[in-house]
């Protein structure tokens, strides 16, 4: 919920969509799930004050793989939006988006010189 409210707080509309988990042999569930959440949107969007053509998909972690798999697999009329209107951000909102985890930062090395003073 933290992405939409960042998302919201940019004046990007942001919906959270809770999915059903693949089970009893039918694998495409979550797939089916996201699709619909996207034609949903671009359908009732208008009401809300979205741009069909402006619909996307992110997501982390079993999200992001769900994003990624949706903007894929998905026929082409259906897909998530390539471009936006938005004002520039530091992600494309409407683009399919699986965060990664930040990395550290590889640690410096320093050498200090020994420093020798005269007498």
């Amino acid at each position: 919920f933290e992405v939409a409210k960042y998302l919201q707080s940019l004046g990007i509309t942001a919906v959270v969509v809770k999915y059903r988990l693949p089970n009893h042999g039918h694998k495409e569930v979550p797939l089916e799930d996201a699709q619909e959440a996207l034609r949903f949107l671009r359908k009732k969007g208008k009401k809300w004050g979205v741009d069909p053509a402006q619909v996307g998909i992110c997501g982390s972690s079993a999200g992001g793989h769900l994003a990624a798999y949706t903007s894929n697999f998905t026929a082409d009329a259906e897909k998530p939006a390539k471009k936006t209107t938005a004002k520039k951000t530091t992600k494309k909102a409407d683009d399919a988006e699986a965060e990664k985890p930040a990395k550290k930062p590889a640690a410096k090395k320093t050498t200090k010189k020994a420093e020798k003073t005269e007498e």
